[in-house]
């Protein structure tokens, strides 16, 4: 008689165990601050963006699709004769190109789509990284626009304090004024496009675009150096441009060689395929100097962000002795607020270029962490 209890209660509390197994990870992916928001390190970032991007749904879609395509060609040209096709094809020229060039374009193919699907797959890092610094950059300018502010308010403060110790003029009062309205507009503009910068990050994760992120790792810098030889040595064999182009190359070269077989240089069909080849020859070359351009500009960009940003970070602690000094002899009645606000604007500057230049090098230092520098190439 206590058997079907004992059951009904099991079966309960396995589904209470499943419910719990199913919601607590959901739960637990998300570091939840009392205000809701939502903190995320760069490789928490990164791989979310894996997980739910778009694009690399897409290009597995678009690479399943592309092998049943070949599958169905196959299927249907695997059983020309030149020899009895010959009514069909017109001449033995036509029956070759079908069988030798069709497998050729198919190995080219199949080459170029795997190496597309891997790009994509860096490329949505690479734009997850890129907006995760952006979210970065956005609340240290928050962070700096916030200090800006409060410098304002205490020089308010002190102006107001000195007005009504008749040590300076109305005049001083309004433009310490002028310039607390100032430093508040920047703190909106600031929020502004921090808000912004939440929204990017969430589009490139795939989460919800009202998400209330928080990029939680610190503002930091990385030195990165890059062995430029070696990185132009594998770019030039094996970025998606050179293989595309290097295909087309091998499918011109192999069209061509076959018209050698059955035609004259005077007739049209081998001038042609010879002009076809001559131009993927040209094409590969501008897609070698193209990359090689890129990659070497990406190169400066790096080391020109790196020796900035170190010139500005070391700087910035003067640019902050400046402006205490400044105050303090305000305060004394030995420097006016011309000076101080003078001050004060340098520092606030030095803090807004460390802060972009920071960004700048991180986007530089991504481009080579994965090795992206020019996309693109001929469809096969």
């Amino acid at each position: 008689m206590k058997k079907p209890e004992i059951k009904k209660i099991s079966r309960i509390g396995l589904v209470l165990f499943l419910l719990v197994c199913l919601i607590t990870p959901a739960a637990a992916a998300e570091d939840l601050s009392g205000n809701g928001e939502i903190r995320l390190t760069l490789e928490e970032a990164l791989d979310r963006a894996l997980k739910n991007s778009l694009g690399i749904e897409g290009a597995a879609l678009a690479l399943e699709r592309a092998e049943f395509e070949e599958y169905r060609q196959e299927r249907t040209s695997r059983d020309i004769d030149p020899a009895r096709d010959y009514i069909i094809y017109n001449s033995n020229y036509n029956a070759a190109v079908t069988k030798e060039v069709l497998v050729k374009q198919k190995e080219v193919a199949r080459t170029v789509r795997e190496a597309a699907y891997e790009v994509q797959s860096k490329a949505v890092k690479m734009e997850a990284e890129n907006a995760y610094y952006g979210l970065l950059k956005a609340q240290n300018d928050l962070a700096n626009s916030r200090k800006a502010l409060d410098r304002a308010k205490e020089q308010m403060r002190l102006s107001q304090v000195s007005y009504d110790n008749g040590m300076i003029s109305r005049g001083d009062l309004k433009g310490a004024q002028a310039a607390l309205a100032s430093r508040q507009a920047a703190v909106s503009a600031s929020e502004a496009l921090w808000e912004k910068a939440r929204m990017n990050l969430a589009a490139a994760t795939g989460m919800p675009l009202n998400s209330l992120l928080v990029a939680a790792d610190k503002v930091a810098f990385q030195d990165f150096e890059v062995d430029l030889q070696e990185v132009l040595a594998d770019v030039l064999e094996n970025d998606l441009s050179i293989l595309s182009a290097r295909g087309a190359l091998e499918v011109a070269t192999l069209k061509f060689e076959i018209a050698d077989r059955y035609y004259t240089p005077n007739t049209y069909v081998y001038r042609e395929d010879n002009f076809t080849r001559r131009e993927a020859e040209l094409n590969l070359r501008q897609a070698r100097q193209d990359l090689e351009q890129s990659v070497r500009g990406a190169w400066y960009d790096l080391s020109s962000a790196r020796a900035a940003y170190q010139v500005l970070a070391a700087s910035l602690p003067f640019a902050e002795e400046n402006y205490r000094v400044a105050r303090v002899r305000y305060g004394e009645g030995m420097a006016t607020r011309m000076e101080v606000e003078e001050a004060e604007g340098a520092l606030r500057e030095q803090e807004q270029e460390v802060a972009a230049m920071l960004y700048q090098y991180n986007l530089a230092r991504a481009r080579f962490r994965y090795g992206l520098f020019v996309s693109g190439g001929a469809g096969f």
